[in-house]
């Protein structure tokens, strides 16, 4: 559904499951990425209170797939 597989094979040929779990991988990347700007921002303001951060496997995959 979020069209990493439809990014992977040749033209010609049907979709190629790129064997591992790209979504996990991205997530994870993402999660690692949010950490770091939470840590940053308690580090530099005073007045953090903590952060939220909400993970989907779906949306780090259509993001990762869009090309943005």
């Amino acid at each position: 559904m979020s069209g990493v597989v439809n990014i992977t094979g040749f033209p010609e040929t049907p979709p190629v499951h790129t064997g591992f779990s790209h979504a996990d991988a991205v997530t994870g990347l993402m999660g690692a990425f949010a950490i770091q700007a939470a840590l940053y921002r308690k580090h530099n303001d005073e007045n953090f209170d903590g952060e939220w951060i909400d993970l989907a496997l779906f949306e780090a995959c259509t993001a990762s797939s869009s090309g943005r």
